[in-house]
């Protein structure tokens, strides 16, 4: 089978996909109408002549946040023998996917986070965090926050740096003993990477806010 590389261009996440379908068979087997399976979002591709002929429903709910244009089903109408088909998405899917970035600043509070994560109407979030934090605000904290308003809330931090440029949030402590513990914490999550980082970043950001409450 001749295969059209014009026909193969899926979305930028789909680059290592290759299809072997080539719209001109559609043609040449006198088809009316080809409805293909297996790809998750919808897709409608032309013939040569010009006309909708070919279509990938896609599934019936997202199942990942890289999918594009999922969640429907397709109504497909011919009137005749060589007509072009009438495609209509028909949305079913009732579930909503999102991704998200937010960039904390100096003047970014947690509250204030809080607030626009609350503004977010999605069943499924994405968040990427940037910037710099200028609190003791680590996924654990959100994830307590928030944690019933999302089925699955996923963190990409990585490129999120520690308030004063330090990999350390600001805590004021007047107990000696209790400020070499944070600080010891504070240096091993620095100089941690993966999952280890993100463990000490957790007991960091815990010892913080009972030291906060305690003094409050």
């Amino acid at each position: 089978m001749q295969i059209d590389e014009a026909s193969l261009a899926f979305g930028a996440h789909e680059e290592e996909i290759r299809l072997p379908i080539d719209p001109r068979h559609v043609e040449r087997s006198g088809l009316d109408y080809l409805a293909l399976g297996h790809w998750h979002g919808t897709r409608i591709e032309r013939t040569a002549d010009g006309r909708a002929r070919i279509a990938y429903s896609g599934t019936h709910e997202q199942t990942s946040y890289r999918e594009t244009a999922a969640g429907n089903v397709l109504l497909v109408e011919i009137e005749a023998k060589g007509s072009e088909p009438r495609i209509t998405p028909i949305r079913l899917g009732v579930l909503a996917w999102a991704s998200a970035s937010f960039a904390f600043a100096e003047d970014v509070t947690l509250d204030r986070f809080l607030d626009t994560l609350r503004g977010i109407r999605a069943d499924f979030l994405e968040l990427e965090f940037r910037a710099s934090c200028p609190s003791a605000s680590t996924r654990s904290e959100v994830m307590e926050e928030v944690e019933e308003r999302f089925s699955d809330l996923r963190i990409k931090d990585a490129d999120l740096r520690w308030g004063h440029g330090e990999g350390s949030p600001s805590i004021d402590i007047s107990d000696a003993s209790l400020q070499k513990v944070l600080q010891r914490l504070q240096a091993e999550a620095a100089a941690a990477s993966g999952r280890e980082q993100e463990v000490l970043r957790d007991v960091v950001s815990l010892l913080g806010r009972l030291i906060r409450e305690s003094v409050a």
